[in-house]
């Protein structure tokens, strides 16, 4: 049976026989959607579809829900879907829907500008409704950044440009998946997202450390989006042997914001960079998100990044000694003015003065190394250089518990004298 009824007038502005937005063409035709669950709108046909607010070209297309309990016979009134404030200032368009089978939830996503008052960039919003489309969850924005409309580098054709028509969501009976073009990194991306969903982030996403030790991080829910059921974690490390893992505190969270302690020890492990595995994910196994953890674990040591050969200083001035550690707790700093022969103390008790996120070249990886790691970033100390002039001159760093890990120079560098002063009596004339 057909209907006989149309709603849809036009959406954005007609150009060239196309409905667009921004010179972006968009389908203006309407979705439509029935509930096959067992539930109370059991029967009722959805029809979903974009339309300009107020009606004609040129002015700004809202997100509009009907429904009808006698197959398509009548139709109740509109009801808008988007509840930006202002909505006649927005773009609101290309709308895709889905009814759960298990629940009867009717989910609803397009594209919005209701962060761009010039509306010129997009997001992706969505919603849902659970009482046969009467009422709509409070809209959420599902992409994390939006990007512009008319993407010239994308390479759709014809003006207005063919670009982003193949959208979806789907859903089970916790959540929903959405998919939709996008072009944030000015091509045409493949983006989805789960909605409902929850937030996951570890407190620590990086460490270094020793062979066999042990380290506790929280995992955490920091906010969620309309979801409401629990969230379960698991762990495993990228090998088998050497790792154990638990939750002292339990696996699973009920209410959000909300954090659990997680406990991971090893022993004896080879000196390598392993990843920590992190995943959670709700009753049914979605929303699903996993999060890394990156372990060096290694042997102390000491790696000298400057002076480190071919340097010329003056004697008596200021520069610094720069080195990365890892489980040292103090180093020792020398100096030799031959060549390594001898050594003079700078410092057994060296105090980093302050770090530098920046790695130099000596700090690159090197073949059958574990990779070097900014262990909170360089060590930096204050030297003022000795009055030795040499060309032949060495500094060395040690562990002050174990001098057998250290590093020195790479070749030697200079000291010389500093230019002496030059005094010119002024005469006046």
């Amino acid at each position: 049976q057909m209907s006989s009824q149309a709603f849809a007038n036009f959406v954005g502005t007609f150009v060239n026989g196309r409905h667009s937005v921004e010179n972006m063409r968009t389908r203006p035709y309407p979705f439509i959607a029935a509930d096959n669950s067992f539930g109370t709108y059991r029967g009722r046909l959805y029809v979903v579809y974009a339309n300009n607010e107020p009606v004609g070209s040129g002015n700004k297309p809202d997100i509009w829900c009907r429904y009808s309990d006698n197959q398509g016979t009548n139709w109740s009134a509109p009801v808008r879907i988007n509840d930006d404030p202002n909505p006649q200032d927005n773009h609101q368009w290309q709308p895709a829907i889905w009814t759960d089978k298990d629940t009867g939830r009717l989910y609803a996503k397009w594209y919005d500008t209701r962060r761009t008052p010039t509306s010129d960039s997009t997001d992706v919003y969505a919603s849902y409704s659970d009482d046969g489309g009467v009422t709509w969850a409070p809209n959420q924005r599902l992409t994390t950044e939006k990007f512009r409309i008319d993407c010239s580098s994308c390479g759709g054709g014809g003006t207005p440009r063919y670009q982003g028509d193949y959208d979806a969501i789907v859903s089970n009976n916790v959540t929903s998946m959405s998919v939709w073009g996008d072009f944030r990194n000015g091509n045409f991306g493949s983006y989805a997202a789960y909605f409902p969903d929850f937030a996951m982030l570890v407190s620590t996403v990086s460490d270094t450390a020793s062979l066999s030790d042990s380290l506790e991080v929280m995992v955490s829910v920091p906010a969620v989006k309309l979801y409401d059921y629990s969230v379960s974690f698991s762990a495993e490390a990228d090998t088998a042997d050497g790792f154990t893992i638990s939750f002292p505190a339990g696996d699973t969270l009920t209410s959000y914001p909300d954090s659990l302690p997680v406990k991971i020890a090893w022993s004896n492990m080879l000196p390598r960079l392993y990843t920590i595995t992190i995943t959670g994910e709700g009753p049914n196994g979605t929303p699903v998100h996993k999060r890394d953890i990156e372990l060096l674990l290694t042997d102390p040591f000491v790696t000298l990044q400057a002076p480190n050969g071919g340097e010329i200083f003056y004697a008596r001035t200021a520069t610094e000694i720069v080195w990365n550690s890892a489980l040292l707790d103090t180093v020792k700093l020398e100096f030799s003015a031959d060549g390594g022969t001898t050594w003079e103390l700078i410092s057994d008790s060296a105090i980093a003065k302050h770090s530098s996120t920046v790695q130099p070249p000596k700090l690159r990886d090197k073949p059958g190394q574990p990779p070097i790691p900014l262990e909170g970033g360089l060590k930096r100390f204050d030297w003022i250089v000795p009055n030795q002039i040499s060309d032949n001159c060495l500094v060395r760093v040690s562990n002050l518990a174990d001098p057998a890990v250290m590093d020195v120079s790479d070749t030697p560098f200079s000291i010389i004298a500093a230019p002496q002063p030059r005094w010119r009596a002024q005469v006046s004339g």
